[in-house]
């Protein structure tokens, strides 16, 4: 008999030990405390130096006068939540911006009162995503550098100038231009990118017709951390495209012929106007002009000089005489429509 309780004490040991230890001698424990259901927020963007604390609010059973908040197993400063008999319904805890500041994946549980090898007072952990901060909007100026390039020029590099461009270098590849023309986007490769320019390269066969081409710089959406198996993660990334910016068009500045006509009479001897573009005069290579006589109510002006690639219309002014029709003088506008 003696023996036969041995044998039963020997097997009960063994039972206990085999399922109590594994492999390396660990003992395993069950989590003893509270349970927690979920935590209000569950994700958030890395808080840059100088950032808010976060507020965590942890929903779920169990909690205890003295259960407090942990993250990755470091004790947070918490408050319990009561209803008007003192039950505690949730926990608020306060997540310093230190512990916020590297994309990743933390884990929050709650520790309640325990003792004993068996009462480990721990609850279920639940994941905390820190997403890296959203990507900016790019900002665009309205200049490009160059301007303008003749139809069948060589490749060129267009340098762009704004603010919020992202490097190459970031993990989504950085800032993009775009090249819109006749209905087709292509995007621009870049040899430089900095925050507040961008240079890249225009390829001869986007400048072989003439047309008017438009330039904006699209910012990828940040890469979101990539969160545990079965753990949801919302995240925009942010980004997005700048205004859109007239390019390089296929027409250079050049000496052109253009035809103004005058809606006003012209007095003899006949003084030209000086034209204007934008208010800026332009220089002119040579100038005539006929007239009839007597004046006719429009006369035409034949002149050749520099005119912006831009330009749609030119404008000039200039003081009349007085004039058998008028008996006093007045200050006469005229513009002219340029073809394109």
């Amino acid at each position: 008999m003696k023996r036969f309780g041995a044998v039963c004490a020997l097997a009960c040991a063994v039972i206990f030990l085999a399922a109590g230890c594994n492999d390396y001698g660990n003992t395993f424990q069950g989590n003893t405390g509270a349970s927690l259901t979920s935590i209000s927020p569950s994700n958030t963007s890395v808080v840059s130096a100088g950032g808010a604390d976060l507020t965590l609010t942890l929903f779920g059973g169990g909690f205890v006068a003295k259960t407090v908040a942990q993250w990755n197993g470091k004790t947070l400063a918490t408050t319990p939540v009561t209803d008007a008999n003192n039950t505690i319904l949730r926990l608020t805890a306060v997540v310093p911006a230190s512990l916020l500041a590297t994309p990743g994946t933390a884990f929050v549980n709650t520790l309640s009162p325990h003792s004993g090898s068996q009462d480990n007072g721990l609850s279920n952990p639940i994941a905390f995503i820190i997403n890296p901060p959203p990507n900016p909007l790019p900002v665009l100026n309205p200049s490009l550098s160059p301007g303008s390039a003749a139809p069948g020029s060589a490749t060129l590099t267009l340098t762009l100038n704004g603010s919020n461009f992202i490097p190459s270098s970031d993990p989504t590849g950085g800032s993009l231009v775009h090249w819109n023309s006749n209905g087709t986007q292509t995007t621009l490769t870049t040899t430089s990118v900095s925050a507040t320019q961008i240079q890249a390269t225009v390829d001869g066969l986007l400048l072989a017709t003439q047309t008017c081409a438009t330039v904006s710089v699209f910012n990828p959406p940040a890469i979101a951390t990539t969160p545990p198996s079965g753990v949801s993660n919302p995240f925009s990334g942010g980004g997005g495209t700048s205004a859109i910016t007239p390019a390089s068009r296929s027409r250079p500045m050049r000496n052109s012929s253009r035809t103004a006509t005058n809606l006003v009479p012209i007095p003899t001897p006949l003084k030209l106007p000086l034209w204007r573009w934008r208010k800026k005069p332009l220089r002119s290579d040579s100038m005539a002009a006929s007239s009839s006589t007597p004046p006719r109510k429009t006369d035409t002006h034949k002149f050749s000089c520099v005119i912006p690639a831009r330009a749609r219309q030119l404008v000039a002014s200039r003081k009349l005489p007085p004039f058998p029709s008028r008996t006093t003088a007045h200050k006469a506008t005229q513009t002219a429509t340029l073809p394109q």
